[in-house]
């Protein structure tokens, strides 16, 4: 091997089950993401193990942060991953510190373990902790693999707070258990922010006017408003103890945000410029997500418990209908003229399709148990479904409601989202912990990005 040579992470150890839970609650923490750059790839055999890596503050101390994998060997198909996360106090830290537990190189006469530095590595970083607030810091890291004969480790690192995107290229993703959204190029899948939101975040809504996201805070009966460009809370929209909000959507003209309260069975009618709720309607039993149609006019909310979908006039607030639908409504999605209403069911093996001017139900097509979320390709029509323990994403055509093709996704699908600029197809994979980008033509693989948490949601900046 020669001096120099830049490892990547083709082999990483499993992320540790207690990695989310790590994850501190405490307001008064401010939470750290490393993530470690994707590197050249090298020669094959160098392997690393990580013992810990810490947040340096300016007067001494060192916050430890729980490690999400500790073993990298040199190869290919490198990635970004998330290296570590955790909580440090609030102060100014100036340094990043890695500690190393071991070091081997392959050689031509077998394996050599390498000497570690005892006193650890650590690299210059700025960066301000403030109560409630979070950073990302991206490493580089140069192993400096050593030349024959040599038996010491000596790496050199790299640390920094990324740039701001801009905001048409920024994508968002909702990580419930780490109760932040995350910040990341909608191109590269890189994560370049954190935001904290407060406990059991949900499905948001982006205004890409304002570059503004509307995120409901279940665990904290509220409504929270994200400053995209700044990567900052901004506004906090409060709700009545018990709503339990789940899910948002905001209406064409970005004057009126629309919530779901899964825990008082009404959806709330928030004046999007004041922030003030301005009326609210009782529906049925646990609505868990809602869909605006494509004027604003009518909302169509999904009663998970009472097997029910309500229809709302939107500028009067009131209720219209009541459709009966099958067990467990979880979602649903317009096909782009807006003729077709198709819905999914958490406890029915069949896709519902209704007629959203008429109210009626067209046609039940059978799917298969298990649904979990569902995208509709404004291009194409072509419907996208996943469901429990398939291990894929199942594409359906929208004429003879029949399955055409299967894309991979590792684990279960929280929710699908359609970028029409880049023409891919987000996937929110919650167990995997990973937002993944396909391209909705050859359905390769652009991306994956790591969550410290569970990724329930993913939305787009870009064309409006």
């Amino acid at each position: 091997m020669t001096a120099g040579v830049l490892f990547t992470l083709a082999a990483c150890q499993a992320k540790r089950p207690d990695a989310a839970r790590s994850i501190p609650s405490d307001p008064d923490q401010h939470l750290v993401f490393v993530y470690l750059d994707p590197l050249p790839a090298g020669p094959e055999g160098l392997e690393l193990r990580i013992d810990s890596v810490s947040a340096v503050r300016e007067d001494g101390p060192a916050s430890p942060l729980t490690l999400a994998f500790d073993r990298v060997v040199a190869g290919k198909g490198a990635r970004e991953r998330l290296l570590a996360s955790g909580g440090v106090p609030a102060g100014r830290y100036t340094e990043l510190e890695l500690r190393f537990a071991a070091a081997a190189a392959a050689g031509e006469e077998g394996r050599t373990d390498l000497a570690v530095p005892p006193e650890g590595t650590r690299t210059a970083v700025h960066f301000v902790a403030e109560r409630g607030r979070s950073t990302v810091l991206r490493l580089k890291l140069d192993p400096r693999t050593p030349a024959s004969g040599e038996v010491r480790f000596e790496p050199l690192l790299a640390a920094a707070v990324p740039d701001r995107l801009a905001t048409g290229l920024t994508g968002l993703a909702v990580d419930r258990e780490a109760g932040a959204v995350f910040l990341f190029d909608k191109v590269a899948g890189q994560v370049v922010g954190a935001v904290r939101t407060g406990r059991r975040p949900g499905g948001m809504a982006v205004d890409l006017v304002r570059a503004r996201a509307y995120v409901p805070v279940g665990g904290e009966d509220a409504i929270v408003t994200i400053d995209v460009a700044a990567g900052a809370v901004i506004d906090r929209i409060p709700l009545t103890g018990g709503d339990d909000p789940a899910e948002v959507v905001l209406s064409p003209d970005g004057s009126t945000l629309l919530c779901a309260n899964a825990g008082s069975g009404t959806v709330s009618i928030v004046d999007a410029r004041s922030l003030f709720e301005t009326r609210r309607v009782t529906v049925g039993n646990a609505p868990r997500s809602l869909l605006l149609d494509a004027a604003g006019t009518r909302a169509f909310v999904f009663n998970s418990l009472s097997d029910s979908i309500s229809v709302l006039d939107v500028a009067a607030g009131t209720l219209v209908a009541t459709l009966a639908a099958d067990s467990g409504p979880l979602r649903g999605a317009f096909d782009r003229a807006q003729r077709r209403l198709y819905v999914i069911n958490r406890s029915s093996p069949y896709l519902t399709v209704f007629d959203p001017v008429s109210l009626s139900i067209v046609k039940k097509v059978y799917v298969g148990a298990g649904a979990t979320a569902l995208a509709v390709d404004p291009r194409t029509d072509r419907i996208y479904l996943s469901r429990r323990n398939t291990g894929s994403v199942e594409i359906y055509d929208p004429q003879s409601f029949l399955p055409v093709d299967t894309m991979p996704a590792p684990g279960e699908v929280a929710h699908l989202a359609v970028d029409r600029q880049g023409n891919l197809l987000y996937l929110s994979l919650s167990r995997s912990r990973t937002v993944r980008a396909v391209r909705l033509v050859g359905q390769g693989t652009v991306w994956d990005a790591d969550l410290p948490g569970e990724p329930s949601w993913v939305s787009l900046m870009g064309e409006r």
